[in-house]
């Protein structure tokens, strides 16, 4: 009888500990991959899939590919390591390392550059007369934003910006209004078929392409961020429509990040604090 209790107890007890043992393993087993909330979801799942399927060969787990309502709220999942691995603008990334300690994984280079554009109908020359109507910006935070801003404020104008969820809703707005100009990655407006293109005009492009970085949180170990660099470096970037180039992060990659930042970087960590409500 008492045998029987015990026996009773230990098995009980086994099944715990094994349950607890496997519902550990299932935890690790999805790895949390976050993708920036530039555009609409559609397209930010298109962009990450091939990296998501690469990595998974790589990691031998599944890849669950996460973001976020807006890029303020996906700063702060990364803050909060809601995110194991995520891809982010390069004045976020510089931020992330000084700041939070973040891992640099991958220095990415794109095949964009920050780009002004309005209705074809309105005749924009340049910047003043682009600054006499609506400005459409796709958040605070993104890199759009920080150089479009930049623009405007170094020719000594301030427009009415008006903020929307993503630049794809910048750029669905930009058509139904000709007193509206909208900063958004090229590729964006590259991507349009030639009868949307031919409703809008070209005012002003920035100099540089695009760059970033894939992060990893602070306590991920050597091995999978090894295993996360292999599978993203066999991604081929001629056959990906953002990607130019992919590379494990120098020095030199460090710095050229940096240097491309460095006139938004000020303005970037104070529209941060004020997003996230930090105290200094």
């Amino acid at each position: 009888m008492v045998y029987n209790i015990w026996m009773n107890r230990f098995s009980f007890f086994l099944c715990i500990l094994l349950l607890c043992h496997s519902q550990g393993l299932f935890a690790q087993e999805v790895f949390r991959y976050g993708v920036a909330p530039w555009t609409n979801l559609k397209l930010l799942q298109s962009w990450a899939s091939p990296i998501k399927n690469s990595l998974e060969k790589q990691l031998k787990n599944p890849v669950q590919i996460t973001s976020a309502a807006d890029v303020g709220a996906y700063l702060q999942k990364a803050i909060d390591l809601k995110m194991d691995a995520f891809q982010v603008p390069s004045h976020l990334a510089v931020y992330l390392i000084d700041e939070h300690g973040f891992q640099p994984v991958i220095y990415v280079e794109g095949r964009s550059q920050v780009l002004l554009v309005g209705s074809a109908r309105s005749q924009f020359q340049g910047l003043k007369q682009a600054s006499e109507g609506q400005v459409l910006l796709g958040g605070p935070l993104t890199i759009t934003t920080q150089v479009g801003k930049k623009w405007f404020r170094d020719a000594g104008l301030v427009p009415q910006y008006v903020y929307k969820k993503d630049q794809w809703k910048v750029m669905d707005e930009l058509f139904s209004g000709s007193n509206k100009v909208g900063v958004v990655m090229s590729v964006m407006f590259e991507s349009l078929t030639p009868v949307l293109k031919s409703k809008l005009i070209e005012i002003k492009r920035s100099v540089f392409f695009v760059n970033g970085m894939l992060l990893a949180v602070p306590s991920l170990d050597s091995n999978t961020v090894k295993k996360l660099q292999q599978g993203f470096l066999s991604v081929k970037s001629d056959e990906h429509y953002f990607l130019m180039s992919a590379h494990i992060p120098t020095e030199k990659h460090m710095n050229k990040m940096r240097n491309v930042i460095s006139p938004y970087y000020s303005e970037t960590v104070s529209e941060i604090n004020k997003q996230l409500n930090v105290k200094r």
